[in-house]
């Protein structure tokens, strides 16, 4: 018998890895084993500036390609990837499209990097492979990392569950049930699976549930039943931004995540001390020492002060400080309403009373018609998605349609996070910059 089990316990520890045989004897993996310790870059990408290939970058791995001219990732700006400007690395933004890759222009999950090749592929985080399979048809090879107690993006000071995907590999490296370091490598860059040319694609999902079911896996933002539904076929339904609102729920820009670099709370740095071999005599004295302090005195419980952590910005441009009056003069009579289905610009009205940040607010979209009267029944092309072009916010609802407005006007609950929202319409990229969202601490 004990042969028996040493060889089972062999065979499992030598072919899956110590962490896997653990977790089917005791059942899981401990979450200060995969606890978030920072970022790093997911792949290191060709200076072009310092390197610059004969016959082009077509048909290059990444073998073909000086280590002195190898960079990490350059910093993910908004702004300059929705102007182009980013797409020799970043050729599809986060919740962009196909047609024009902008970022926040559709509903693609995560990020597409371009890299040669064979490009390795790095965990950005310290984790737990919960999938390390193949999807022929969509995802192709791919790995999900999972990673406890990492800092929540949304609401700081508090922590959460992020699944990391590296999809569309040529290799991967591990296997699941494995705890990999960060900056380990995973496998390596390829076009598997529903891919045109070799890339990365990067998602970041909360540890949220939809429909009952934990985001633990790669997820677009509608399932392929929705798309059929609503007529579209898969690239369609991303380039529509199909269900775009649930997105900003259920994930995370997860280059603008590694590059916040976190640190990691508090409470996760306290770990708890080792306990030291004892003996019987010390323990007995260890016993008399606490009683004689339970009998001479009163312990009193301190409070630690966690620093919080830092909010990701998705667009970092300056926006102007504004001072609102607490004390508004009356807001404007609304404009007539006029039976017409075609309006020509959207207002945005506010009472002009500053709210204290987590507090619901309700702000009223207006169609206009080009005389500046109020469009009774306006006729969209497509549901209206808000977002937050600058600072964190929630909306209520979060997709507008026609059945929303009602007499031209639509009414919107916004709950601020940061002090300065920007509010943005998708898919018409209407930004309300001249008239931001103030939120007091």
């Amino acid at each position: 018998m004990f042969s028996l089990m040493a060889f089972v316990v062999g065979n499992q520890v030598g072919q899956y890895g110590v962490n896997v045989f653990l977790r089917s004897v005791f059942g899981g993996v401990d979450d200060s084993l995969i606890t978030y310790d920072g970022t790093v870059s997911p792949v290191k990408v060709p200076d072009y500036h310092c390197w610059k290939p004969a016959t082009g970058a077509v048909g290059l791995t990444y073998s073909d390609i000086p280590s002195s001219c190898l960079r990490d990732l350059p910093p993910y700006d908004v702004t300059l990837q929705r102007k182009g400007e980013l797409d020799w690395v970043y050729s599809v933004g986060f919740l962009g499209d196909y047609d024009t890759g902008d970022d926040g222009a559709g509903a693609h999950a995560g990020v597409d990097i371009r890299a040669p090749k064979g490009t390795p592929v790095v965990a950005m985080m310290k984790g737990l492979v919960v999938r390390s399979t193949e999807e022929p048809g969509g995802f192709g090879l791919y790995v999900t990392v999972k990673t406890a107690n990492a800092p929540d993006p949304y609401h700081p000071g508090k922590n959460v569950t992020l699944y990391t995907t590296y999809a569309h590999l040529s290799a991967k490296n591990v296997d699941e049930g494995s705890i990999v370091e960060k900056n380990q490598i995973l496998g390596a860059v390829g076009a598997t699976g529903f891919a045109v040319g070799n890339h990365l694609h990067v998602q970041m999902n909360l540890g949220i549930e939809r429909d009952g079911k934990e985001l633990a896996q790669p997820a677009w933002t509608f399932t392929t039943d929705e798309a059929r539904d609503a007529g579209l076929s898969f690239s369609q339904a991303v380039d529509e931004g199909l269900f775009q609102e649930r997105a900003y729920k259920e994930q995370v820009n997860p280059i603008l995540y590694a590059q916040a670099r976190h640190a990691p709370s508090a409470a996760v740095i306290a770990q708890k001390p080792a306990k030291p071999k004892t003996t019987v005599a010390s323990r007995r004295a260890e016993r008399l020492k606490v009683r004689t302090l339970n009998n001479t005195t009163t312990a009193v419980a301190t409070k630690q002060q966690l620093q919080p952590t830092v909010v990701i910005a998705y667009n970092d441009e300056p926006v102007p400080q504004v001072t609102v009056d607490t004390h508004p003069a009356p807001v404007p009579a609304l404009p007539p309403v006029k039976q017409s289905s075609t309006y020509s610009t959207i207002e945005l009205r506010t009472d002009g009373v500053q709210v204290p940040r987590r507090t619901w607010t309700t702000v009223e979209l207006i169609f206009l018609d080009e005389n500046g009267n109020r469009v009774a029944s306006p006729a969209l092309k497509s549901d209206i998605y808000l977002r937050a072009a600058f600072g964190q916010a929630e909306f209520k609802p979060a997709r507008l349609s026609e059945f929303d407005i009602v007499n031209g006007t639509a009414k919107v609950q916004v709950l601020g996070f940061s002090p300065t929202v920007l509010l943005e319409l998708k898919p018409a990229n209407i930004i309300f910059d001249k008239n931001p969202l103030q939120f007091a601490q």
